[in-house]
């Protein structure tokens, strides 16, 4: 089971951050929508909190929100697939 969130995660982390170099709001929005659902599962309540934001700013297409948001939940959720192995 940890094993396959600790993929589940990593193939996440690998989308937001395609999405985020290229701002393909269609990625962001996939990632985000699949991060709520992953975050929320194992209790990161915070990085949860930070994909749902992402996930509306995906919608709207907010270039200076996803510039501030994604250095944070970045680093949240590198911590995480850090803790699970």
């Amino acid at each position: 089971l940890l094993a396959r969130l600790t993929e589940d995660l990593t193939t996440t982390q690998t989308l937001l951050e395609q999405g985020t170099a290229t701002a393909d709001w269609t990625r962001l929005r996939e990632g985000s929508h699949v991060l709520i659902s992953l975050a929320g599962s194992v209790g990161a309540l915070s990085l949860q909190t930070m994909a749902e934001n992402l996930n509306a700013i995906a919608h709207a297409q907010d270039h200076g929100a996803l510039a501030t948001l994604m250095p944070p939940l970045t680093g949240e959720l590198a911590s995480l697939i850090q803790l699970i192995r």
